[in-house]
C-alpha cells in the first residue's frame, strides 16, 4: 500500500525548494487548481450535453471520447465551443493555492486549463508574464519576463481553437509540435510540481512517455499532489454500505496502481487526506523557500548603552556589531534585505559588501537587496513599500529601533514607529521574528513581547530557548550575540513548520 509519510512530505518540500533556489522549479496545473475559484471539471463541463445523447459521465473514464461523441452527434464544433463559452468562468477570483504558487520564483508554468486564473495570479503578484496560448505565440518572446505560462490546450478567449475532442488530440503533435518539444525540454531540465491533475490526459501521457524513452528509464524526479480516495468523499454517498465498501476498495486499488505507474515517468505522488492539506503543503514550500531570506529592521540616532559600554563607546560597538553581523550573514550565505535604517543599514551593508569583495566576487551584492525609502513618501505608501519588501523574506531581525523626535517641541529620542510597523507586517506575513533585546529601545520591547510564546511553543528545543535568552544578555561579546542570531535562523530553516504556532501566538 502506498501512503505518504511525514518524512516523504518533508523530502518533497526540501527537494522542490532546492529546485526553486536553482531556478529549476516548474509547475503544471490541471483543472483541480481552478475549481475553488469557480472553475469546472471535465465531467461537469460535459455532463448536460452528454446526458442529452444518453451518456452518464459519472460512469465514464474516457471523457475525451465523450466530447467526441457530442461533436459527432451534433455534426458541428459549435456545440463544444458553446459549452466552453458558457461554463468556463472568467470572473472568479484566484484562490489561495494560486496566490502561493505565483509568489514563488517559478519560471515555467504549464497548464491544460482554458481559464485565465493562473496567468492572472502571476500578474497580481507583480510579475511580468509571457503568455503562450498558441503556436504563433511560441515564435516571440517578451523581454524581462518573470514567468512563461504555456496554455498547451488553448484559451477561453479563442474557444474554437482549444484542444478538447479526440480529433484534436490525434493531430496535436502535427499542429502543436512547438508546445510538445518545449515541454519535453522543460521536463528534462526542471523539477515539475503537478497539481490539480488526474493524469488521464493522453496528450500529456504521450509526452511523458517520450521523455522516459529518451532518458532510457532514468527520468528526472518530479512531484504531484493527490488527494487520497476516502469513503467520506461525496461520490460514495450514492452507494449503500456494502456497495460503498466494494466501490471504495476498487477506487483505492486503482489509485495505488496509478501512483505506481507514475513512477515510470519519474513522478513521485504525495498523498494528502484533504484538499486543505494541499494548501498546507504549499505553505510549507513557501516558508522553506523564504527561510533563507532575512530582513534586517532597525535604526539608531543614539545608543546610550550596549553590552556594558556607554555613550560614544556604545555607538562604536553598535557600529561594529552591525558590520560584523553583515559579514557573518554573508559567510552563512543568507540573502538579506534592508530598508537602510539610520546607523544599522550603513554598517550592515558595509560588512556584507566588504566581505564579499574580499573573496574576489565580481557580482557585488548578489545576495543583498537595499531598499531605501523614497523621500517625502506618504505614510500609506510607506506601509505598502514595507509590505512589498517584507513579502519577499521569511525571517525578520530587529536591532535597536530609535530615532530623534521630528516635532519642534520635542527633541528627545523615541522608539522608531517604522520599526514597530515592520514588526507588525512581519507578524502578519508569518515571519520568524528575532528581536535582539540587548540592543534596547523598540527591539527590547519586542523581545519581551514574545519571550513567553517562545518558552511555551518551543520549550523542547534547547538551542532556540538558550539562543533566544542570549538575545537579551548584556554579559557577552558581540561574536557570541551574533552566534545566537545565526543559531536561531538555522533552527528555523531545519523545519519552519514547527514555528507556526509561535508566529500565530505572538
Amino acid at each position: 500500500m502506498i501512503v505518504s509519510s511525514r518524512r516523504e512530505k518533508r523530502n518533497f518540500v526540501n527537494e522542490y525548494v532546492k529546485a526553486l533556489n536553482n531556478e529549476r522549479g516548474a509547475l503544471f496545473a490541471g483543472a483541480g487548481l481552478s475549481i475553488p475559484s469557480g472553475g469546472i471539471s471535465w465531467s461537469e463541463l460535459l455532463r448536460d450535453e452528454a446526458d442529452s445523447i444518453g451518456i452518464d459521465v459519472s460512469r465514464e473514464n474516457d471523457l475525451i471520447s465523450v466530447a467526441q461523441f457530442i461533436y459527432n452527434e451534433s455534426g458541428t464544433r459549435q456545440t463544444i465551443t458553446q459549452l466552453l463559452k458558457n461554463k468556463i468562468v472568467k470572473s472568479g477570483k484566484v484562490n489561495e493555492n494560486h496566490e502561493i504558487l505565483s509568489s514563488l520564483p517559478i519560471k515555467k508554468a504549464w497548464t491544460t486549463n482554458y481559464d485565465e486564473f493562473l496567468e492572472r495570479s502571476f500578474s497580481n503578484n507583480g510579475k511580468i508574464v509571457d503568455l503562450k496560448k498558441s503556436v504563433q505565440d511560441m515564435a516571440t518572446e517578451l523581454e524581462h519576463t518573470d514567468v512563461t505560462v504555456y496554455k498547451m490546450h488553448g484559451d477561453i478567449g479563442t474557444p474554437n481553437s482549444t484542444v478538447l475532442l479526440k480529433d484534436d488530440y490525434e493531430i496535436y503533435d502535427k499542429k502543436n509540435e512547438l508546445f510538445t518539444k518545449t515541454l519535453q525540454t522543460d521536463l528534462l531540465s526542471n523539477t515539475f510540481l503537478f497539481i490539480g491533475f488526474s493524469f488521464d490526459d493522453p496528450n500529456l501521457e504521450s509526452i511523458l512517455s517520450k521523455v522516459r524513452i529518451m532518458l532510457e528509464g532514468n527520468p528526472r524526479r518530479h512531484y504531484c499532489i493527490l488527494k487520497k480516495v476516502n469513503k467520506n468523499d461525496p461520490e460514495f454517498a450514492q452507494f449503500d454500505k456494502e456497495e460503498k465498501e466494494k466501490e471504495y476498495e476498487y477506487r483505492w486499488n486503482k489509485q495505488q496502481l496509478k501512483i505506481a505507474d507514475l513512477m515510470r515517468y519519474g513522478i513521485k505522488a504525495i498523498l494528502v487526506d484533504s484538499y486543505d492539506e494541499i494548501t498546507d503543503l504549499l505553505k510549507s514550500v513557501k516558508r522553506k523557500y523564504l527561510s533563507n531570506k532575512v530582513f534586517i529592521s532597525g535604526a539608531y540616532d543614539e545608543v546610550e548603552s550596549f553590552l556594558g559600554y556607554t555613550d560614544e563607546e556604545a555607538i562604536e560597538l553598535a557600529d561594529k556589531f552591525c558590520e560584523k553581523l553583515g559579514e557573518t550573514l554573508f559567510d552563512e550565505q543568507f540573502e538579506i534585505s534592508t530598508g537602510f535604517g539610520l546607523g544599522v543599514g550603513r554598517n550592515l551593508i558595509t560588512g556584507f559588501l566588504n566581505k564579499e569583495a574580499s573573496q574576489g566576487n565580481i557580482r557585488l551584492g548578489s545576495n543583498l537587496i537595499i531598499r531605501p525609502f523614497p523621500i517625502q513618501q506618504k505614510e500609506e505608501d510607506k506601509r505598502k513599500y514595507r509590505e512589498k519588501i517584507l513579502s519577499e523574506c521569511g525571517v525578520s531581525i530587529f536591532l535597536f529601533g530609535n530615532r530623534q523626535s521630528k516635532t519642534k517641541e520635542d527633541e528627545n529620542i523615541i522608539d522608531s514607529p517604522g520599526v514597530r510597523e515592520e514588526y507588525e507586517i512581519s507578524r502578519k506575513l508569518g515571519h520568524f521574528i528575532i528581536p535582539v533585546g540587548v540592543t534596547g529601545y523598540m527591539s527590547e520591547k519586542l523581545w519581551n513581547r514574545q519571550k513567553l510564546s517562545i518558552s511555551e511553543h518551543l520549550s523542547s528545543n534547547e538551542v532556540v530557548i538558550d539562543s533566544y535568552r542570549n538575545l537579551n544578555n548584556e554579559e557577552q561579546e558581540i561574536d557570541e550575540l551574533i552566534e545566537s542570531i545565526i543559531a536561531l535562523i538555522k533552527e528555523y530553516q531545519l523545519n519552519p513548520d514547527t514555528f507556526v504556532n509561535l508566529i500565530e501566538e505572538v
